[in-house]
């Protein structure tokens, strides 16, 4: 009875290693990345909410915070898939070749690959890495109704060597093939994962940018809340917006009155009387002057 192949089981071996190092690997990486997840997200500090007065501001904080939120969920949940070890069956290859084969069908009239297996990149991989064995993978139906009809014949004559060789070939091949796929799988779903990882970090770093300029609007001038009496200084020439705010005469002049609403910055006054000028009630714009505590 001749011997199987020695290098079934290192192949077997090199990989579920290579497909253990790919789950390593993402494990490391998403430890990585949650840590600084939940570093990002801890340092949103969700209590300024609560300090934004303007809807417009606390609803780009919001958004910006529940963004990063899902695209941090989202991450974890296409971690789980690489991290849980893949189980590729052989009905799952045999799947994947009816699916090539009823695509190879549909490319009537274009020129076809030769067989289903050359539209499935792992099928193809699996062809390529059994073509040297005894028992080679042509496709994995063709492979499972071989060794059925090998186990067949080695069932009518149980003694005969060459057909329990030719079973264990077969087997070897198929077991290659099936540590071969899932670790194929493994390397796929890392793929996915890294295409993801790269654009939800470049997100979360955005929500947070833009959380921590919506939590800390610009500072609001205070508000008039009682009389305040008030010099304001007049430009020679207001800007055209501004020049029907006062009476032309009062231009470039200096006004005594008193701030009764609007904000500190740009007070709503009522001046007094000048020769020339009389009373009147404006807002004071930087277009138009300035107003400045008489105290």
């Amino acid at each position: 009875m001749a011997l199987p192949e020695p290098c079934v089981s290192d192949l077997a071996l090199s990989n579920e290693d290579h497909g253990s190092s790919v789950r390593a690997a993402a494990r490391w990486m998403i430890t990585a990345f949650a840590a600084i997840g939940a570093l990002l997200v801890a340092g949103l500090q969700l209590q300024a909410l609560g300090e934004i007065e303007d809807d417009r501001w606390l609803a780009a904080a919001l958004a910006s915070a529940l963004l990063a939120l899902v695209a941090t969920g989202s991450v974890i949940v296409f971690a789980s898939y690489v991290l849980v070890a893949p189980s590729l069956t052989w009905d799952d290859l045999i799947r994947r070749e009816t699916t090539a084969m009823i695509a190879l069908a549909q490319a009537s009239g274009v020129q076809a690959p030769s067989a289903a297996t050359d539209l499935d990149d792992l099928l193809r991989e699996l062809v390529a890495a059994t073509e040297m064995r005894a028992a080679p993978l042509a496709s994995p139906r063709d492979l499972r109704q071989d060794l059925a009809a090998a186990r067949q014949a080695l069932a009518q004559n149980p003694s005969d060597d060459a057909r329990q060789v030719r079973v264990q070939q077969i087997e070897e091949t198929a077991a290659v093939c099936l540590h071969h796929a899932n670790a194929w799988q493994s390397r796929y779903r890392y793929k996915i994962l890294i295409r993801v990882l790269i654009p939800a970090g470049l997100l979360i770093a955005g929500c947070v940018v833009i959380f921590a300029w919506a939590s800390h609007p610009p500072d609001k001038a205070p508000k008039v809340t009682k009389p305040i009496s008030v010099s304001v200084y007049l430009l020679e020439q207001p800007e055209e917006g501004a020049r029907s705010e006062i009476t032309a005469s009062c231009a470039g002049k200096r006004l005594e009155g008193t701030a009764v609403a609007g904000t500190l910055s740009e007070p709503e006054v009522v001046t007094k009387p000048q020769p020339g000028c009389p009373a009147q009630r404006f807002t004071v714009t930087s277009s138009l002057g300035v107003a400045i505590s008489a105290k």
